[in-house]
């Protein structure tokens, strides 16, 4: 048994039916601008608030305020994207071991990201990434939370000035950021786009 529904539209209806679809094309583009900058804020908005200075023993050393976060957005070719960029202010980092200079490159978004030593976080378990123990892990401490460095080594070669080294705490901005947005996109395209 099969049946048929009719539907009859008036010529006024389907003008206006058009009307609405042309009218949301044209606003397409603008709309899918606003989805993805309105998502973009909730991210720098967690990665603002995941970068503020953690205390105690293992905390993030300040890091934070050495790292800002930013985005952007395009629309090119009916395609619209917006990206997060952080990024953090890197610094030289020098210290003495064994009566020796050592020395590296620090990046604090990093450090806040992956944390580092012993408290590292693995990239593979925050964004399916490889392994990663954390900056300065050459130095020796990748395993650990606390050591002792010496700052400054006397006219006779001997280290002096030693002062505690923790590991930083990570407290993952870029990857909370990534959830958060995540949690949001049904909620912000029904806001957007319409719909139930």
């Amino acid at each position: 048994m099969s049946s048929a529904i009719k539907i009859k539209f008036k010529g006024s209806s389907l003008q206006s039916f058009q009307q609405s679809i042309s009218n949301y094309a044209k606003n397409l583009d603008k709309m899918a601008e606003e989805f993805c900058n309105r998502l973009s804020d909730i991210g720098i908005q967690v990665c603002e608030d995941k970068s503020a200075d953690v205390n105690g023993t293992y905390g993030t050393h300040q890091m934070g305020v050495l790292v800002s976060f930013k985005k952007e957005t395009k629309t090119q070719d009916g395609k619209t994207q917006s990206i997060i960029i952080g990024t953090g202010k890197t610094f030289e980092a020098i210290w003495y071991s064994y009566g020796k200079e050592m020395s590296g490159t620090v990046n604090p978004l990093l450090m806040i990201e992956f944390g580092s030593a012993g408290l590292s976080v693995s990239g593979s378990n925050a964004f399916n990434n490889e392994n990663h123990k954390g900056e300065l892990s050459t130095g020796g401490h990748q395993d650990d939370t606390d050591w002792w460095i010496a700052e400054e080594i006397d006219e006779n070669g001997k280290v002096t000035k030693w002062r505690k080294g923790t590991a930083i705490t990570p407290t993952q901005p870029m990857y909370y950021a990534a959830i958060e947005m995540q949690n949001n996109i049904n909620r912000i395209a029904k806001e957007v786009f319409g719909g139930k």
